[in-house]
């Protein structure tokens, strides 16, 4: 564990926000199922995680990507609102660095599906969005 003491771990790809939205779960607490929690990311030392904003390509066919990704986006941010002693947004490199060690862990919110310009760019524009994923 002395590497953890010694350097900033990020994940930069959970797909957990997805998961969640389908099946709600208090990711605070240890989970019986899934990768992610806050039990588990801090007894792994780990800093920060760039959460990603999935949305399924029907969304896109069909119409109400935007609607999908900005109630992606909400639960994101959601939980550094649900609980502000466990998390909190990331919006920079320098954010990341001033929130390392403050028992928190940093979400940064990245995307997975990068072909949809037409619902990113309007929501890039004036959003927390600090990532994309592949």
């Amino acid at each position: 564990m002395a590497l953890t003491k010694n350097c900033m771990i990020i994940d930069t790809h959970i797909d957990t926000p997805y998961r969640i939205k389908k099946r709600p779960q208090d990711i605070s607490r240890r989970i019986r199922d899934g990768n992610f929690d806050y039990a588990r990311a801090m007894q792994g030392g780990l800093n920060a995680a760039f959460m990603v904003v999935y949305v399924p390509a029907k969304y896109e066919e069909k119409g109400g990507a935007r609607l999908f990704a900005n109630e992606m986006i909400d639960l994101i941010e959601g939980w550094t609102q649900k609980w502000p002693d466990k998390f909190i947004l990331a919006k920079s490199p320098e954010d990341l660095r001033a929130q390392l060690d403050h028992g928190r862990m940093s979400i940064v919110i990245a995307w997975k599906t990068v072909h949809l310009s037409k619902v990113i760019l309007p929501i890039l524009n004036s959003s927390t969005i600090a990532a994309f994923a592949t």
